[in-house]
């Protein structure tokens, strides 16, 4: 039978949960979410006391532990702060969204890794019919955490610098003189490419059709 939370104490529910757990012999729990149990009680120190002692029970079971909790704000400062029990947890892990140019993107970042080393990069996730995809981290932004990224990608930086130095490198050799005619000419076709490339890149980023790019105009001579 379930309990609403408030019809009796939660240091009692945890007690009969991790009773049911050593009897049946459970290897695996998931907690969704912590906290949840210490609702409304209005006794917050000692719910959180009993949470932290439910837990240390059930690693002394030797049980796996997969616990879930929802932040309402998590700071770049000291993310774990926000997170309960966080000094029993052997791994954390954030995932959230945050608004990057008008467009919404689930992060993910290892906070923490009991034994091994943990480098807090927040990278983009997709999942696809390929799988679930990690995509390096977020060079030149900032803020992710607070839910609003500032600054600029850097790879979409790169994406409109590199053709840019194609494109300088290319007018400086076809200017020589003594180029072959031949040779110009395929230049000056590799730099058309590259500026098509650059307008591409910019479309894209100001998402605009490759067709309003372009806004020369016919004149007559």
């Amino acid at each position: 039978m379930e309990l609403a939370p408030g019809q009796e104490p939660v240091e009692k529910i945890y007690y009969r949960a991790a009773a049911l757990i050593a009897e049946y012999g459970i290897g695996r729990v998931v907690i969704d979410t912590l906290g949840d149990l210490t609702l409304g009680l209005g006794r917050a120190e000692e719910a959180r006391e009993a949470e932290r002692w439910f837990l240390r029970r059930l690693k002394a079971l030797g049980v796996t532990t997969l616990a879930t909790q929802q932040l309402v704000k998590v700071t770049g400062r000291n993310p774990l702060s926000e997170i309960g029990a966080a000094e029993l947890a052997d791994t954390i892990i954030y995932l959230g969204l945050v608004e990057i140019e008008s467009r919404l993107e689930k992060v993910m970042s290892v906070l923490k890794h009991r034994g091994g080393p943990v480098s807090g990069d927040l990278r983009a996730i997709a999942c696809g019919a390929g799988g679930l995809q990690v995509s390096e981290r977020f060079v030149g932004l900032s803020g992710l955490l607070d839910g609003t990224a500032r600054g600029q990608r850097k790879t979409q930086i790169e994406e409109v610098f590199q053709p840019l130095y194609f494109i300088r490198d290319f007018l400086k050799m076809a200017s020589r003189p003594d180029l072959d005619p031949a040779r110009r000419g395929q230049m000056l076709e590799r730099l058309e490419g590259e500026t098509s490339r650059v307008i591409a890149s910019l479309a894209q980023y100001f998402d605009l059709p490759l067709g309003e790019t372009d806004t020369r105009k016919d004149s007559k001579a």
